[in-house]
């Protein structure tokens, strides 16, 4: 004789939800996986400010995220050549044209640490729209900001 465990048509319902519950109780611990986190290069780090190194990492400054993104704002609109198109205080970006390249010009926050101990702002510029980056006019215009944002703020 062979038992046959079918759930009674009041339990199945119940069995069904189990079933459920269970699959997504399994859905919600493989969503627990931690993943590496992805630094500029250089955070924490003092970074050299002269050709591709200020290109390829940007320079730090010593600011609150907010004040130098808006400090950044107020100078590349009153910069020559500089064509503002747009910004994002979430993303903390400006979108500007110079020398003919688009440009979206970043301020990103420091972490703290034992080697940064104050709150610290990195500045960098990237191509817009995944275009190569255009490296003279990307330093000519951090080379400008880094020698006119400590005034700003």
């Amino acid at each position: 004789m062979i038992l046959r465990m079918d759930p009674s048509p009041r339990t199945r319902p119940f069995v069904a939800s189990c079933r459920l519950l269970a699959a997504a109780a399994w859905l919600a611990l493989a969503g627990c996986g931690s993943v590496p986190r992805m630094t500029a290069p250089g955070d924490g780090m003092p970074v050299p400010t002269h050709g591709d190194a200020l290109v390829d990492a940007g320079f730090v400054l010593s600011a609150d995220r907010m004040d130098a993104w808006n400090a950044v704002g107020q100078l590349l609109v009153r910069t020559d050549g500089v064509q503002f198109e747009g910004r994002a205080e979430m993303l903390d970006l400006h979108a500007v044209r110079y020398r003919g390249a688009g440009l979206l010009v970043l301020t990103r926050a420091v972490p703290l640490s034992p080697d940064v101990p104050e709150p610290s702002v990195r500045v960098t510029a990237r191509a817009q729209d995944a275009a190569p980056l255009d490296r003279e006019a990307a330093h000519a215009l951090l080379a400008h900001l880094q020698v006119a944002l400590p005034a700003e703020i």
